[in-house]
């Protein structure tokens, strides 16, 4: 056995994440994936996802770069969000692919297993026909997800400012209407991106209700469509503009409605679910929602060539990122029982505005989030800032040990 050690965000390293299996990965194959979920013999006579939802969700992709950079005009901090999708699903696609141990005797099973047995909603799905015509959807909700889960930063954004706007100007109905057309001009910048009702929310009258009408739109996607989440889980307060749930909404408009089909049901649902849960506090068992564990995993990871705008520039707020705790016996890897992540951050000065203090809290909280059952590797997550603090965090339970704090 021999112990992996992997560098994102470092060129020309022998060993780094880029020198895998994805290579090769390019949009073109990512498309086969989603359009490869339509074609699932013996399992539906009907395409998931056809071709001109697949075109749709192509023309958002492309369209999530330019809309991004929108935020840095206004008051927000800009963050990437575009190329962070992308690594994260490309770091995703990576883990599919590594063996974990679970079980008393310690089983080993590839997590891509997993990921399609559960969705199966069978675990012993591994010994029958169903588990290979399992997985290509498998890849797709994986790449779906990924690619998509913070494409709606730049809409929950206008959504927020657009409703403060109507507030203020709520007693003065003549400069209001004023107002109207050049926030629609600007709505119009989202044709392609988002789901083209989302648009018709400025018309709906009286306009003062904006935020009851935004919030009945959420509830009409995600609760009466699609019967992701409750009524009750639709925020009333500022939560109501969070982009993980504009996101998971305006994919399920560019997917079209559901009909009562157990298979739609069984692998589209899960990815609308993750996109919301990955942004929210909640905790995530990797048994009951697989698909929203690794993406709030890979999205907590994926800060390496992730730009951020400051004073003095655009600068990563992490130079790259060392992962140990994957083991390589030919050509399988497999997961240890301690899973570690260990942050290089540039030099301080070159971060004006960035407080490590926050870095660290934020990384802890949604780390703490994730849950695995008993006896199942990995079972601790590590994660270290480089000179200065680190934990060891029981994803079993939730519990966090400090390990050593900031070094002076």
């Amino acid at each position: 056995m021999q112990s992996m050690h992997s560098i994102y965000g470092m060129p020309n390293c022998s060993e780094s994440f880029w020198s895998g299996p994805l290579d090769n990965v390019g949009l073109g194959e990512i498309t086969g994936y989603i359009r490869n979920f339509g074609q699932l013999k013996g399992i539906t006579n009907n395409p998931l996802i056809n071709d001109s939802q697949l075109l749709r969700i192509c023309k958002c992709l492309r369209s999530c770069r330019t809309l991004d950079w929108l935020l840095c005009f206004t008051g927000k901090r800009y963050r990437d969000h575009s190329t962070h999708m992308w690594d994260v699903a490309t770091l995703g696609w990576d883990l599919l692919h590594v063996y974990f141990k679970y079980g008393v005797n310690l089983h080993t099973h590839e997590l891509m297993w997993w990921f399609a047995a559960k969705s199966m909603r069978n675990i012993e799905a591994r010994f029958s026909n169903h588990f290979q015509t399992a997985k290509p959807p498998i890849a797709m909700a994986w790449w779906l997800a990924a690619l998509l889960h913070d494409h709606a930063y730049p809409l929950a954004h206008f959504m927020q400012s657009t409703n403060k706007l109507i507030k203020l100007l709520s007693n003065n109905q003549e400069v209001l209407e004023q107002s109207l057309p050049s926030v629609r001009a600007l709505l119009e910048c989202f044709s392609g991106l988002f789901y083209d009702n989302i648009k018709s929310l400025l018309n709906h009258q009286p306009l003062q209700e904006f935020e009851s009408h935004i919030r009945e739109f959420l509830c009409e996607m995600l609760v009466s469509r699609w019967r992701v989440i409750a009524e009750e889980d639709i925020p009333t307060d500022e939560r109501l503009y969070d982009h993980g749930l504009w996101a998971a909404a305006n994919l399920a408009g560019l997917l079209g409605s559901i009909n009562v089909n157990e298979t739609m049901q069984m692998y589209l649902k899960p990815v609308l679910k993750a996109i919301i849960l990955h942004s929210s506090d909640k905790e995530i068992d990797i048994q009951k929602d697989p698909l929203a564990w690794l993406l709030t995993l890979c999205d907590e990871v994926q800060e390496w060539n992730r730009f951020t705008i400051f004073d003095t520039g655009a600068i990563p707020e992490m130079e790259y990122i060392e992962m140990e705790g994957i083991t390589k016996n030919q050509d399988m890897r497999f997961f240890e029982e301690e899973l570690k992540f260990t942050f290089f951050p540039p030099k301080q000065e070159t971060l004006t505005g960035w407080e490590i203090n926050k870095f660290i809290a934020s990384k802890l909280k949604n780390f703490k989030r994730l849950r695995v059952p008993k006896n199942f590797h990995p079972k601790y997550i590590i994660f270290e800032v480089k000179d200065r603090i680190g934990y060891k965090i029981d994803m079993c339970c939730g519990n966090c040990t400090l390990l050593y704090k900031s070094i002076p």
